[in-house]
């Protein structure tokens, strides 16, 4: 019984099948997103958005200021959980004027504060005598 059981167990979900040239980058994951940001320097605003998945919390910093130096703002990192101890981290960049919501733009709270991108989003407050006014113009001009 043991050895038909055995001989029927498929291999694990979770295992690497890429070839080794395909699984390895000299200089790592670091050195192949750099290779991105180069690419994306010359190809800019031929596509959207630029993303990249890290599995070392230390490859945001590097990349990010990777971006930095090449002046690129509108970028934003964000961390994947998967149950309670796996962690990756997403990084995407863009040349377009189109920003994330802070809550995905700055979806890292382990990261340096300086190493977040720029806030884009401020809330602000509007009195509710003003909200009465704008209800009651609008009305008044609907009429």
């Amino acid at each position: 019984m043991l050895t038909s059981a055995a001989s029927k167990q498929r291999p694990p979900f979770t295992a690497c099948t890429g070839a080794e040239n395909e699984m390895v980058t000299p200089g790592g994951e670091v050195a192949f997103v750099s290779r991105m940001v180069d690419e994306s320097l010359v190809l800019r605003d031929r596509v959207q958005w630029y993303t990249s998945m890290l599995g070392k919390f230390s490859s945001v910093a590097a990349l990010v200021q990777k971006l930095r130096d090449n002046g690129v703002d509108n970028y934003a990192v964000t961390e994947f959980v998967q149950g309670s101890k796996t962690r990756r981290w997403g990084i995407a960049w863009s040349f377009d004027d189109l920003r994330p919501v802070m809550s995905v733009a700055r979806g890292v709270s382990s990261l340096q504060k300086s190493l977040l991108p720029f806030p884009s989003e401020y809330l602000i407050g509007v009195s509710p005598n003003i909200l009465d006014s704008i209800i009651h113009i609008h009305n008044c001009i609907g009429q």
